[in-house]
């Protein structure tokens, strides 16, 4: 629960599609005023090695990111695209 709230970009992705790629920008390159939680991208760097931590991290990133992404993308291939998509703004 608490790694998958880190990756949740439901939020991010509501609205209009022709703004979807500046909120996206936004929400990997300016944190909230007063956030104080852990960097996502320091849970990936730190996890990667562990499997039962790797998989639920894949896990994560697949309900929380790749999942609403494909929803808005639509059209064929959508999670392909959408998980190319992640695979950039997570490196």
């Amino acid at each position: 629960e608490a790694i998958g709230a880190k990756f949740d970009l439901r939020p991010v992705v509501e609205g209009d599609r022709a703004g979807l790629a500046l909120r996206l920008a936004r929400a990997m390159l300016f944190k909230p005023a007063g956030a104080v939680d852990a960097d996502p991208l320091h849970v990936i760097a730190r996890s990667a090695q562990s499997e039962p931590a790797a998989s639920i991290l894949q896990e994560a990133i697949q309900t929380g990111v790749v999942a609403p992404l494909a929803a808005v993308i639509g059209g064929p291939d959508a999670e392909r695209r959408a998980a190319l998509v992640a695979s950039v703004l997570l490196g």
